[in-house]
């Protein structure tokens, strides 16, 4: 079917992040794909049309309960459950070698640190076979010898022509003008948001590329890693690569739709470093805390149409109350930022 957004495939861009991290490389690339559960619901309620969601907003009844004030909520049945997945891409030269920053865990004590800040990198180089070697190379502007991998150490493929010619047109953002963008480039899977309709909230997930993954850094750990045995299928080959936390509540304990509090709770962290670990507290509604320091639910609970000023919009990890007075005058969008960013 055609893309709910009216495109006929998913083109390239900037990861549509609250803000993007300014010390950050600006190589990574991004969409946004529904399964077709989600993608059918979002067409036939027209809730990929500015006008329809403004038309709702306008409609609610002065005495409309706050918590009430939102779209239709997606499918979940037994045998539909929406999806929406946010793969993040860096591009890699098909000749020579790139580098790739590489997760080092979060800093003590918490602060902005975006990859570009990041020691760690791999040196990836599309004709390397086999195991790991070492290579000299520039990693944030900084000389070194670092791990030296090849393209297969990543879920990846290659750029056609038409998304060459998309990136190197600067569509979506999508610019790099520190190099030309060719057909039989590769696009390697750094990070990708995971997000299921089966919780009110939606589930949580979130994965990106570790050179470690089986005693990955925080916001995962080598207990998480350990679960990865517990599979029907085990994990092989570059899927194995990937380490991830899950954020299937905001805080503990875990707190109602509405009336809770995050007063005497403990957080739960859960990002990912490609996208948030950069955020500073100027990120942030309340202007406190990192991105090392979010949660990815309590982030998107907020999402709502219209949104002026984008307020609300981020938060650092925390409970959110969805019957709230910050959601007077707007109506949620059931947690997707993606279709209050997206609609035409």
């Amino acid at each position: 079917m055609e893309d709910v957004f009216g495109l006929a495939r998913s083109p390239f861009h900037k990861p549509r992040q609250n803000k993007v991290p300014t010390s950050d490389p600006d190589t990574a690339l991004a969409f946004v794909k529904y399964d077709l559960t989600a993608a059918e619901f979002i067409v036939s309620n027209n809730y990929n049309q500015a006008d329809t969601l403004t038309q709702l907003n306008e409609s609610w009844p002065a005495n409309t309960p706050i918590a009430d004030r939102n779209i239709q909520e997606f499918p979940n049945t037994s045998s539909a459950t929406s999806f929406a997945l946010k793969p993040v891409w860096n591009l890699v030269s098909q000749t020579g070698q790139t580098a790739l920053p590489v997760w080092p865990g979060p800093p003590d004590p918490a602060k902005a640190f975006g990859s570009g800040a990041w020691s760690t990198c791999v040196i990836i180089d599309p004709a390397h076979k086999g195991p790991p070697s070492t290579a000299k190379g520039q990693c944030n502007n900084t000389s070194g010898t670092y791990p030296l991998i090849g393209v297969d150490a990543f879920i990846h493929f290659q750029i056609t022509e038409e998304q060459a010619a998309g990136i190197n047109e600067g569509g979506g953002g999508t610019s790099l003008p520190e190099k030309t963008t060719k057909a039989g480039d590769y696009a390697v899977l750094v990070a990708m948001h995971v997000t299921t309709k089966e919780l009110k909230r939606w589930t949580w997930q979130t994965f990106w590329w570790s050179s470690n993954p089986d005693s990955p850094h925080a916001p995962s750990s080598a207990e998480i890693a350990s679960l990865r045995s517990q599979t029907k299928v085990p994990l092989q080959g570059a899927a194995a690569n990937y380490a991830t936390c899950t954020a299937y509540q905001m805080v503990f304990p875990v707190q109602p739709y509405s009336g809770g509090s995050s007063s005497g709770t403990r957080p739960l962290f859960c990002y990912n470093p490609y996208l948030e670990a950069g955020f500073g507290s100027s990120t942030f509604d309340d202007q406190q805390g990192f991105g090392v320091q979010t949660n990815c639910m309590s982030c998107h609970a907020n999402a709502h149409w219209p949104n002026p000023n984008n307020t609300p919009h981020y938060v650092t990890d925390q409970y959110v109350d969805l019957g709230g007075p910050q959601f007077s005058g707007i109506t949620k969008v059931d947690f997707l930022w993606s279709i209050a960013d997206n609609v035409k």
